[in-house]
């Protein structure tokens, strides 16, 4: 089993072994093996629907952001991400699921995947090792700050989780959350200063 599935069965949910084709309803698919009957709360629109779908769908002629789809290679050349990628998005969800059950609010996902033309744009201004250039990191857009504080406590119990290795940005309307990214284990606040 790989690293993110592994960490998908920790929180409850098991890892679809089917493959899914690297377009919106190949990650509906997907979505629809891992919930298994239990609500995800999350649709795969929601997930491949980026902050700002309209500079999406001026490089890629269409405004999903999916890893391993056939616009994005030809457009930014990479063909390394794949539908197995979509796993990434799964184990962060997974980590998610049991705040979203017990908090009962709903979570809502505003940035998953940015390829590298739509993460350099300057309306977007992504950094330049962002994990969400390799698919491991989510932002869940939340603007009520005792939701905010709330989502931010139940990740902090994980901030040194040495199978997660979260990264977790907290600011003034979302929370970054990122699992095993190249970067590593690190937490921001709003000024985008790591904190100890």
């Amino acid at each position: 089993m790989s690293e993110h599935a592994n960490i998908i069965a920790r929180f409850g949910l098991r890892a679809p072994t089917s493959c899914y084709p690297a377009t919106l309803a190949g990650l509906q698919g997907y979505l629809d093996e891992l919930a298994d009957g239990a609500g995800l709360h999350v649709t795969a629109k929601e997930v491949a629907t980026p902050y700002h779908p309209e500079i999406a769908e001026k490089l890629y002629a269409t405004p999903f952001l999916i890893p391993g789809s056939e616009s994005i290679a030809i457009v930014d050349g990479d063909a390394a991400m794949t539908s197995w990628d979509f796993e990434r998005f799964a184990a962060i969800w997974a980590l998610l699921l049991p705040f979203r059950r017990e908090d009962g609010r709903p979570l809502s996902v505003i940035n998953w995947f940015r390829p590298d033309s739509y993460n350099a744009h300057p309306r977007v201004d992504g950094a330049k090792r962002s994990d969400h250039l390799t698919a491991d990191a989510i932002d869940v857009g939340i603007r009520d700050a005792s939701h905010r504080k709330a989502l931010a406590k139940y990740l902090a119990q994980y901030r040194k989780d040495e199978e997660l290795q979260l990264s977790l940005g907290v600011y003034t309307t979302r929370i970054h959350v990122g699992i095993r990214s190249p970067a590593g284990a690190r937490v921001w606040g709003p000024n985008k200063r790591e904190v100890a």
